[in-house]
């Protein structure tokens, strides 16, 4: 190992040193915490903006925005779960490839169509 890699681990580095000792990373209570913090603030803005954005469809777009977030909220354990047996990469491939093909699909389904 070189300097930089003990001063500065890369997650490569990382996950083959944790898979390496047989130990699992564990967040603390202060990444706990951050983390409730963050979706604590986050949360009620993004809503604030959805319903900014929707206009005289507020009360719809915020429920269907709602429904979505607990709906993700609900099935990404389950997700994660099912896609620890084959390592971290499948993961993120698939969290980097949802909003992708969500992206794609909104792409089709408003070809054609002029958006004002």
């Amino acid at each position: 190992m070189t300097v930089g890699q003990i001063a500065m681990p890369t997650s490569e580095n990382t996950i083959r040193a944790t898979e390496a000792s047989g130990s699992r990373p564990r967040p603390s209570a202060s990444d706990s915490a951050g983390f409730a913090f963050a979706i604590g603030v986050a949360a009620p803005a993004v809503i604030e903006t959805v319903g900014l954005l929707a206009g005289p469809a507020r009360g719809t777009a915020v429920s269907l925005f709602t429904f979505f977030l607990f709906t993700g909220a609900g099935i990404g354990p389950v997700v994660a779960s099912a896609a620890a047996p084959y390592g971290a990469a499948a993961l993120m491939y698939g969290v980097a490839g949802a909003p992708a093909l969500g992206g794609g699909l909104v792409l089709i389904a408003s070809s054609g169509r002029r958006i004002r």
